[in-house]
């Protein structure tokens, strides 16, 4: 009795202290938690950025996955196996080098923002395997909906589970068992973590479709081929869990080897999403095996698809979901993802398949084409044709050099052939496969460039008979193709005629010729040829007298006729007689074939293949344009005029309207060279990829494209500017963003998903000088939800120096070393509190997430913890106080120069002070020259030349060795003065190679005010430099310092001077980079 007593009150002590400790528990912050990451995720782990992964082992994204982790614990099924492959994949992709930045100078200025955002799969490893199930839903949604939707349906989902598990703890029996998931479903969880969860994985997705493309490829094939819905569930919430929950279970069997058959979506999503690839059996498709050879997948693991097909014949797999959460309010609004190449990334080159079949559509609707395969051969038949025609020099127009410019691959029409090319010529059977459904993609958005209405006839309008016979070389050849065509369709001589225009004295006069030699007797009745004696085996031929038809359309005027074929033939006069013709096809102001006889009309179009016309003989239209064989025969070099057919293309403004194609069709040529524009900036920007969401608007009513003519300076691309390219890239990665290039002015930097898109001065050198609308790509992002456009402050701030810094102030003497003493110098990105949401034409107004904003960025100076100042970088290298200095140029081997020394032009080299440190930089009432010593160090010369031009004072560059010259006295200056903008020019000359090339060259630039009275000087160039003429060391050391400049010193590279003094013995005008 004792011992029960005993055992009683031991078992209610444990269950007090159960108690207790469960009530501990409710206490503490399970968010704080950390797990070691599975060793299959390690390899992720070593690629990470420091503060990315502080973050999702202690931060933000560490408690999100917490929370998440724990919200959806007790729903979730077992995924050891799935854990393991997926960390394996992760971390392939992680360490591949398609996901590291090569470029070493964004490595410095970017650190914490390169490379793959790991972000929140790192926070999910670390929290446990129930929010690494999370991540992958998370993975889910962002392959299939936009960010602002996935959002939406992360607070439904996390809102109902909370609501479940609240009635699961109010109904249950036994209450405490669902303490730790009550727990859970207290927690906040706000739509800004949610957001930036999903965009987190959303990035994750592109990485590793970029390393993965060629399975990537074949997965969206599939997906295409595949035609399912994820499910049919109407409510969100439960479509999301049974979708998960499916893609989970199935990929687990996969993965453990057993072969699993799937009547919906949500697998096929699932493995398109966490780059898993087993083998696949489609059974509804003409290629039903496609073999992935995946190592992580078991071998038996074989993915049967069934013949459900619940979407409409164009559509991928597809997944339709209530929102009541996407608006503030309103009804729950249906929206529909896809998950295939409609809403897919593609690289430029695959962009330009997507032109290339929007292009193409139009064709189709026209009747001209009826597949893909026709369409590229006629291209090729007309590439061949202009490579042809071009290969003698056409005279250039408005400084381009037309047939090496029409098919470069950055004009709009070479875009466009090099597609074909590689669509005709590729032996990859996936690449093929791709390519040939982004054709076909094109092709089902006809008014990607512009409305059909606004297509030429097909073929760029060479299909029409008034631009095909108008650009052929002259009458002959017009009459040789419509013979040519006749023979081919096998018209009839005793009922087919050619009139054709021929210009007489200035006159152009209706002649008429046969179709082919006459072989048929004129007293046939049905002959329209009435004279005797024809010698059969010859053409005829019927010249005007009076120059004056009754109707130039209608009437043979028969008053001479030929006996031979060349005009030039004896004529024989006979009574002018009449016979009624019909105009059948061709061109009525060049050349065309007429027809006798009622029926004569039907029966052309009958054995041409081409359909009646409807409309009246009088039309203009009628009859114009030429069918498909018909435009193929006539794609003949030895018909065309080669500088009409350069200028249809791309005429000059000297060029009659009606000879341009972009003057009769603007708006669709405009389009093309907005795409072309897209593949002159993307060849800057390696990696980058582009929304095909984009088709779903019409890219002729961007507002970054050019609008009047004045703006279009190249016939075969737009020349953007830089705020223009900020507007093109940001339309081209979301697929949506339209914004007005004026309001980008301020824009340094764009990030969106695993893409930064930096201003090229960001990353260079400051004497450097790049296209003025480079921009650099970078994988990875700012952290940030949807598309953010980084802009500075107003008026950066600089440090002001205190009195206790007065000891740093030494400003030794310079010695002419060169030394680097800014190594601690670095620059770093912030942003402050400052935010604005955008918004665009596709925008819905009463969202809740806006994906668009401006980030205020903070671009700041650390000389090693210690902060120095903040830059507007863009802004500063465009300041007249910045200079670049170029190399002088050579003449037959001689130095140019008046023959003074360094020494000499300043009087004495310890005049100048050296700056070693920002306090003597910053610190500027010393009115001394000063040479700031930051030898090698790009990012130092960028932060100093910033910092100068926002003081206003001067930024000079050079480059030279001063310590070796000053040694053996081979310096040697020029000295220039440009009286008109108040300038002085210190020029150091070295001796050449043989070859002509100058290995180093100093150029120093000291800019006055233009106000400023500067003395005379008669000589205008260094080489009328005379030292009778030089003003004496004292007025160069007077003038130089008036404004206190500082020179910045810098590496030597005479590289940048070969590449372009070849054979031409002089430097380069601009320096360029190797």
């Amino acid at each position: 009795m004792a011992g029960t007593i005993g055992r009683v009150t031991a078992a209610a002590a444990a269950a007090y202290n159960e108690t207790q400790l469960s009530l501990i528990n409710l206490n503490f912050d399970f968010t704080l938690i950390k797990f070691e990451a599975p060793k299959e995720f390690s390899g992720l782990g070593s690629m990470m950025s420091l503060k990315r992964k502080t973050n999702a082992e202690s931060g933000a994204f560490h408690r999100t996955a917490r929370k998440l982790g724990a919200l959806f614990q007790g729903s979730l099924p077992d995924i050891q196996g799935l854990m393991k492959a997926y960390g394996a994949r992760v971390s392939e992709i992680a360490q591949s080098d398609k996901v590291k930045t090569k470029d070493t100078r964004a490595s410095e200025l970017f650190a914490n923002q390169i490379g793959a955002d790991s972000t929140s799969i790192w926070a999910a490893v670390t929290s446990g395997e129930a929010a690494v199930s999370v991540h992958l839903l998370a993975c889910m949604l962002a392959r299939v909906f936009p960010g602002p939707v996935a959002t939406s349906i992360w607070v439904e989902v996390v809102a109902e589970q909370k609501f479940q598990i609240q009635e699961k703890q109010r109904t249950a029996s036994f209450a405490s068992a669902y303490d730790a998931a009550s727990m859970a479903s207290k927690q906040e969880f706000s739509r800004d973590e949610l957001a930036e969860w999903d965009n987190s994985a959303r990035s994750w997705i592109q990485c590793g479709d970029q390393v993965m493309v060629k399975q990537h490829l074949a997965m969206m094939n599939m997906l295409d081929a595949a035609k399912i819905s994820v499910n049919s569930e109407t409510n969100t919430f439960r479509s999301v869990i049974a979708a998960w929950i499916d893609a989970l279970k199935a990929m687990s069997c996969l993965i453990s080897g057993t072969p699993q058959r799937v009547q919906n979506g949500a697998i096929l999503l699932g493995l398109s999403a966490w780059h898993l690839y087993p083998d696949l059996v489609l059974l509804s498709s003409a290629t039903p095996q496609v073999r992935q050879h995946d190592p992580l997948i078991n071998n038996l693991g074989v993915l049967t698809i069934g013949l459900e097909n619940l979407s409409t014949p164009h559509d991928p797999v597809t997944w339709s979901l209530p929102l009541a959460y996407m608006r503030y309010y309103g009804e729950p609004q249906l929206i529909t993802g896809f998950a295939g190449h409609s809403n897919s990334r593609v690289s430029i080159d695959q962009f330009a398949y997507i032109v290339m079949g929007s292009v193409i559509s139009a064709w189709e609707s026209a009747g001209f084409v009826k597949d893909i395969r026709s369409a590229v051969s006629i291209l090729h038949r007309l590439s061949d044709l202009l490579k042809a025609t071009w290969t003698h020099t056409i005279v250039p127009r408005d400084g381009y050099a037309q047939g090496y410019q029409h098919l470069a691959k950055t004009s709009w029409l070479g875009q466009i052939m090099a597609a074909t090319d590689r669509y005709e010529f590729s032996d990859d059977d996936v690449e093929r496969s791709t390519a040939l459904k982004l054709i076909s993609l094109g092709r089902r958005h006809p008014d990607f460039l512009c409305r059909q209405s606004s297509h030429p006839a097909p073929l760029f309008g060479l299909s029409k008979f008034s631009h095909a016979l108008g650009f052929m070389i002259d009458s002959e050849r017009r009459i040789s193709f419509l013979r040519q065509l006749a023979l081919s369709i096998g018209l009839d001589s005793n009922r087919y005629v050619i009139r054709y225009k021929n210009i007489v004295k200035g006159l152009a006069l209706d002649e008429y010729a046969t179709i082919r030699p006459f072989d048929r007797s004129p007293s046939l009745p049905e002959s329209f040829i009435k004279r005797k004696n024809i010698v059969t085996g010859k053409n005829i031929r019927w010249l005007s007298i009076s120059g004056v038809d009754r109707d130039p359309r209608g009437f043979l005027q028969a008053d001479v006729v030929l006996d031979s074929d060349l005009p030039q033939a004896n004529q024989q006069r006979k009574p002018a007689t009449f016979v009624e013709l019909a105009f059948c096809a061709g061109d009525p102001n060049s050349a065309c074939i007429m027809t006798v006889g009622a029926n004569a009309v039907a029966e052309f179009h009958r054995l041409a293949g081409t359909p009646e016309p409807k409309t009246k003989p009088q039309d203009e239209q009628l009859g114009e344009r030429m069918g498909y064989k018909t435009t193929e025969m006539s794609l003949n070099q030895t018909y065309f005029n080669r500088v009409m057919l350069a200028d249809w293309f791309s005429g000059s403004r000297l060029t009659e309207p009606w000879l341009r194609l972009g003057s009769r069709f603007p708006a669709y040529v405009s389009s093309l060279m907005a795409c072309a524009s897209t593949a002159e900036i993307y060849k800057l920007l390696p990696g980058a990829t582009i929304s095909t969401t984009i088709l779903l608007q019409s890219i002729h009513e961007a507002l970054w494209v050019p609008a009047s003519a004045e703006e279009m300076k190249n016939p075969y691309r737009h020349q953007l500017s830089k705020a223009q390219t900020f507007a093109c890239i940001a339309m081209l990665d979301t697929g949506r963003s339209n914004f007005d290039p004026k309001g980008l002015n301020n824009v340094f930097a764009i990030s969106s998903g695993n893409s930064m898109y930096v201003g090229g001065p960001l990353l260079c050198d400051p004497y450097e000088i790049g296209e003025h609308f480079e921009v650099r790509h970078i994988a990875g992002n700012i952290g940030r939800p949807g598309l953010s456009l980084l802009v500075p402050p107003p008026n950066p701030k600089i440090r002001k120096l205190t009195p206790g810094t007065w000891n740093q102030l030494n400003y030794c003497p310079f010695d002419g070393k060169q030394e680097n003493s800014f190594s601690q110098t670095s620059i770093h990105l912030s942003f402050t509190a400052y935010e604005m949401a955008l918004q665009t034409k596709l925008t819905d107004q009463h969202i809740i997430d806006r994906p668009d904003r401006f980030i205020e960025t903070l671009v700041s100076v650390y000389e090693g913890e210690n902060w120095v100042a903040d830059l507007d970088i863009m802004s500063a290298l465009q300041s007249d106080l910045v200079s670049r200095f170029v190399c002088g140029s050579i003449t037959k081997g001689l130095e140019q120069g008046c023959g003074k020394a360094f020494c000499e032009a300043f009087g004495n080299v310890h005049a100048m002070v050296s700056i070693d440190n920002w306090e003597e930089f910053l610190e500027q009432s010393d009115g001394s020259d000063k040479v700031v010593r930051a030898h090698g160090n790009w990012l130092a010369r960028l932060a100093f030349t910033v910092t100068s031009a926002q003081q206003d004072n001067l930024a000079l560059r050079t480059e030279y060795d001063l310590s070796k010259d000053i040694e053996n006295g081979s310096a040697r200056l020029g000295i220039h003065l440009d009286n008109a903008w108040g300038q002085v020019k210190v020029v150091r000359y070295l001796s050449s190679w043989g070859t002509g090339f100058l290995s180093r060259a100093l150029q120093v630039h000291f800019e006055l005010s233009p106000l400023r009275e500067v003395a005379e000087h008669s000589s205008t160039s260094p080489t009328s430099a005379s030292p009778s003429s030089t003003r004496t060391d004292h007025d160069i050391s007077a003038t130089v310092t008036k404004k206190a400049p500082t020179l910045i010193m810098t590496t030597p590279s005479w590289t940048q001077c070969r590449r372009k003094a070849v054979n031409a013995r002089q430097c380069c005008q601009r320096p360029c980079r190797d």
